[in-house]
């Protein structure tokens, strides 16, 4: 009798402790694919009405040196954007774009880079940004390299490994068995190369 009892009591508590954790599953749930939708929507229409356009005039021109005369596409569509949908775009890419107008904004630094090259990161990952998050394709990494969208010859190099990958290691398998001084000189010598690519763009 006593352990029927103990059983209910068990059994009460269990369903008491159970219901707010449901409740509260329930309701996190919930607010997450809310929140989710509300992203996607407004990710939408920020690449509807702002960055698709903004993608399509910038890109042929994305990581490249350029002068005034050859991006004045691009900032009659900025500005044409700004006027009609001002609270759609990132303040940063606004700031950007103000910098641009002084003279010495398209001079490259030391590294090679200059402004027009931040207001293509700021592009660039911004439109990739909002494409994910309106479930929209992305650009592949095969793509970017396809048309040179990377900043640096490094950063095109460490995307190019990232696709040989599986091939890389299948290979290092092999060269390992047949030689694996052969596999060390061979790693030695890409990391050279890797090196002089690096220092090439310092």
């Amino acid at each position: 009798m006593l352990s029927f009892v103990s059983n209910i009591d068990l059994e009460k508590i269990i369903n008491i402790l159970l219901e707010p954790s449901v409740t509260l599953t329930l309701g996190l749930f919930t607010l997450l694919i809310s929140r989710n939708s509300n992203l996607s929507t407004l990710a939408r229409e920020r690449l509807d009405k702002v960055y698709h356009p903004l993608f399509l005039e910038i890109e042929p021109f994305l990581y490249k040196k350029v002068s005034l005369n050859d991006i004045n596409a691009f900032l009659s569509k900025y500005y044409e954007l700004e006027n009609s949908h001002s609270l759609l775009i990132d303040p940063v890419l606004r700031q950007e774009i103000r910098w641009l107008e002084k003279p010495s904004a398209l001079q490259e630094d030391k590294y090679g880079y200059n402004q027009w090259f931040r207001i293509c990161d700021q592009i660039s990952k911004t439109y990739d940004k909002l494409c994910k998050q309106a479930h929209l394709p992305v650009r592949s990494i095969s793509y970017r390299i396809n048309y040179r969208q990377y900043r640096s010859k490094i950063r095109m190099i460490f995307a190019l490994i990232w696709i040989e990958l599986p091939a890389i290691a299948f290979f290092s398998l092999l060269l390992g068995f047949a030689s694996p001084r052969l596999l060390a000189v061979t790693y030695a010598l890409f990391f050279l190369f890797l090196m002089k690519t690096f220092l090439d763009n310092l």
